[in-house]
């Protein structure tokens, strides 16, 4: 695990916990303070602590490694694994990156140095059962063709904000092509500090096959119609607030289904995690470039809130993928 902070540490007892299928190898972490805080939790499992990724995957028999740093480093350590030799599975925490030519970069590094190892980004959402159920429903036109998906809660745009447009660039399966946004004046201050801006905002996104993701990631909607919609020609699906919920309707036919678990996106990271070491895995995991395309995603609705609410058209030029975004 690269990076001791709150979610890392989640992720941790998530694993921790299951320790017939997972062994911690080794955590990195520049600050001292934060290995004591691991180790406040964690010293019965006697884990070594470095400094340096590269020296802990030199030292240690390691499979997979975890990246759960803000965006800005995740690119340079994923870099430095390729360079050292490092062949295993790496997942890197979402957003992959703060910049769209980082993440370019990266993509380039991976195809000259023809690497064996596999690298996915955290959009654990894929691999809950309610998510999963929807996309089936999409491949298999069981209740017509996919025509919008909504999504409304208050968050940051980028933060959970950006699980769901990448669930919806994965139900649409279809290149966007045009995005929209509105964002809030202001970003509010989290424990990651004054430094990133990811305020929410009101979002749409259009698909080169017609498909539109609408998403209000501030306070205006009810509460009622929190949580996730999505409509298909012939019936429609709904995912509540909580995420535990889900109800496809089509004609006179209801199905449902109940995930009832307070920390299931903690759960969903065994799959994610199992998906990146082994093809046959239980999720279809996100890719570096779809990742790629997540980003562009927000990239856009930054541009365009700056033009005010004007549509920007993807894909982005080499100057729009050169901006460095202030997200974590």
């Amino acid at each position: 695990m690269v990076g001791l902070g709150r979610h890392a540490l989640k992720q941790l007892t998530q694993l921790a916990g299951n320790p017939t299928r997972w062994s911690i190898a080794a955590v990195v972490d520049l600050s001292v303070a934060s290995y004591a805080r691991f180790q406040g939790m964690f010293y019965d499992l006697r884990v070594p602590f470095y400094r340096n990724v590269a020296q802990a995957v030199v030292d240690q028999p390691i499979d997979l490694v975890i990246i759960s740093t803000t965006a800005p480093s995740h690119i340079a350590i994923t870099t430095q694994l390729i360079r050292t030799g490092f062949i295993g599975g790496i997942f890197i925490e979402k957003p992959v990156s703060n910049s769209l030519f980082q993440v370019d970069s990266l993509c380039r590094l991976i195809e000259q140095e023809n690497w064996p190892g596999q690298a996915r980004v955290d959009f654990n959402r894929r691999c809950s059962e309610i998510y999963n159920r929807i996309k089936k429903a999409r491949i298999s036109g069981e209740i017509g063709d996919l025509v919008s998906i909504e999504f409304n809660r208050p968050c940051k745009l980028s933060m959970v904000g950006a699980h769901f447009i990448d669930l919806a660039n994965w139900f649409a399966d279809s290149p966007p092509i045009r995005v929209s946004c509105h964002l809030d004046t202001k970003s509010s201050v989290d424990h990651r500090g004054a430094v990133f801006y990811d305020p929410p905002g009101r979002l749409q996104v259009e698909y080169a096959n017609g498909v539109v993701f609408n998403m209000d990631t501030t306070n205006a909607s009810p509460s009622e119609t929190l949580g996730m919609a999505v409509k298909f020609t012939q019936g429609n699906v709904r995912v509540d607030n909580d995420e535990v919920n889900m109800v496809l309707q089509s004609g006179d036919r209801v199905e449902t289904m109940n995930v009832p678990d307070e920390n299931c996106r903690y759960r969903w990271i065994e799959n994610a995690a199992l998906s990146v070491l082994s093809p046959e895995g239980a999720c279809d995991i996100c890719t570096i470039a779809e990742a790629a395309t997540c980003l562009e995603v927000t990239v856009a609705a930054h541009i365009s809130n700056r033009r005010g609410g004007e549509s920007v058209e993807l894909p982005l030029s080499s100057d729009a993928r050169a901006i460095s975004m202030r997200i974590a």
